[in-house]
């Protein structure tokens, strides 16, 4: 049954993708794409500090699964029941006992994020990459124009990725390595 069910939705995406390229050519590039070639830095700062502190959120959370004794020495009076993950995920469950089932509706799927830091972290994290993604400055590559023969597109399109990936990293960087590491 989940073989047929796949092969029917697999063919209904396929079908509804695969658009005639004249009828692209009718309605897309007859409303005047623009091409934008130039990477201008204001347009994308928002998107670059959304990344920054999904980075940072990264960081966050590996600091407190990996390194949890570092993070004690910065913020020695945190409350261990939320921040430290070999108690906190106990969070998540009535009385703290997985056997007495969850805590409330959802404390262990989606609003597990509540229940901890750790979660809470990762949901910054995949909120703000999300988000970041969603606020990017559009792109639209336009094979007639003449930009795209010169590779210009490419080009922005490369730039982007380096500049998104050196603001995820920055953040997670100065979290993980500089913020805590120091206290090893």
């Amino acid at each position: 049954m989940k073989t047929a069910l796949t092969t029917i939705l697999l063919g209904i995406l396929t079908a509804s993708a695969a658009q005639d390229t004249l009828l692209l050519k009718e309605t897309f590039y007859q409303r005047k794409a623009q091409v934008n070639t130039q990477f201008d830095l204001r347009s994308e700062a928002p998107t670059l500090a959304l990344l920054f502190l999904s980075g940072a959120a990264d960081g966050f959370g590996d600091v407190l699964q990996f390194h949890y004794a570092e993070f004690e020495q910065v913020f020695p009076n945190a409350n261990e029941q939320w921040y430290n993950p070999e108690l906190s995920w106990r969070n998540k469950y009535k009385n703290g006992d997985p056997n007495q089932g969850r805590r409330y509706p959802g404390s262990i799927s989606v609003f597990v994020a509540g229940t901890d830091a750790w979660h809470a972290s990762k949901l910054t994290r995949i909120a703000t990459m999300s988000t970041a993604l969603a606020i990017s400055p559009l792109q639209i590559v336009d094979p007639t124009k003449p930009n795209y023969k010169n590779r210009r597109g490419l080009k922005k399109f490369i730039l982007r990725t380096l500049a998104y990936s050196a603001s995820y990293h920055a953040g997670q960087f100065l979290v993980y390595d500089v913020i805590f590491s120091n206290k090893k």
